[in-house]
C-alpha cells in the first residue's frame, strides 16, 4: 500500500468477501486518477448458501484508510525488493492450507477429470 502511494497511485483496498481473516486476501485497486465505483460495468457476482446470485458491493466494502497505520510500512523498491520476505509466512500458510484442504483427500484415489 505504502509503495502504490508513494509512487503516486489513487488507492483502494477491497477484501474478498471469504470467511475468516486466514482465508481472506486484500485487492489493492491503484490508478493514477481516482475511480469512480459507481460507474463499473462489470459487476462482482457469487452465489450464496442458498445458491442465489447476489453481487458484492465494491464501495460498502472497501477498507477505511483512516485506520491504517502505514508509518512503519516499507517502501518496496528495485534497490530494496522485500516481496518474497514479507509474502514468506503467507504464502507458507496458503500452500499448507492447499495441501490439506484440496490436495489431500484426492491422495488416494486421484484428482476426479469427469465427473
Amino acid at each position: 500500500m505504502k509503495t502504490l502511494l508513494v509512487s503516486g497511485f489513487k488507492v483502494e483496498i477491497l477484501p474478498t468477501f471469504e470467511k475468516g481473516e486466514r482465508n481472506r486476501n486484500n485487492l489493492f485497486i491503484a490508478s493514477l486518477q481516482p475511480l469512480d465505483f459507481n460507474k463499473i460495468k462489470i459487476p462482482i457476482t457469487y452465489f450464496d448458501e442458498k445458491k442465489n446470485l447476489k453481487q458484492y458491493g465494491i464501495q460498502k466494502n472497501l477498507i477505511d484508510q483512516k485506520r491504517l497505520n502505514l508509518s512503519t510500512a516499507r517502501v518496496i523498491s528495485d534497490n530494496f525488493p522485500m516481496m518474497e520476505q514479507l509474502n514468506q509466512q503467507p504464502a507458507r500458510q496458503w500452500r499448507e492450507d492447499y495441501l490439506k484442504n484440496i490436495t489431500l483427500k484426492y491422495r488416494d484415489q486421484g484428482v476426479p477429470l469427469i465427473r
